[in-house]
């Protein structure tokens, strides 16, 4: 499978190091993986993609807490805009608004710590 046949998956991560991990996980089990390094970077790219320049992604793998807007200020953003997109919101402090306030969007909370490697077998049903 190449990065024209393979489902695209957005990271949005602002650790490098941990960003790195991710990527070479989800890559193992298939997935073209596109990154950006903050909430402003996210939201940007579905800018691009409502603007038809970019394409959607198969799924969204976020962190919570990141510079610009968190993970979850970015789902409820295209939940009103009606973009349908599988979204993971990956936090250290997975507490139960947090939890709430995905469930009401359709988005899901995974909390670190967790392997990468985990993380990309959680997520193989898109591949």
């Amino acid at each position: 499978m190449n990065a024209q046949t393979a489902p695209l998956l957005l990271l949005a991560e602002d650790d490098d190091e941990l960003r790195e991990l991710f990527v070479a996980a989800l890559q193992q089990v298939g997935f073209h993986v596109v990154t950006v390094d903050d909430g402003f970077e996210l939201l940007d790219y579905f800018d691009k993609v409502r603007g038809h320049s970019l394409p959607t992604p198969l799924v969204v793998v976020s962190d919570q807490r990141m510079p610009g807007h968190s993970g979850l200020d970015v789902a409820e953003l295209l939940e009103r805009r009606g973009v349908r997109v599988p979204f993971y919101l990956v936090t250290a402090f997975p507490d139960a608004d947090l939890r709430n306030k995905a469930e009401r969007i359709g988005a899901s909370v995974i909390a670190k710590p967790i392997d990468p490697k985990d993380l990309a077998q959680q997520l193989v049903e898109y591949v």
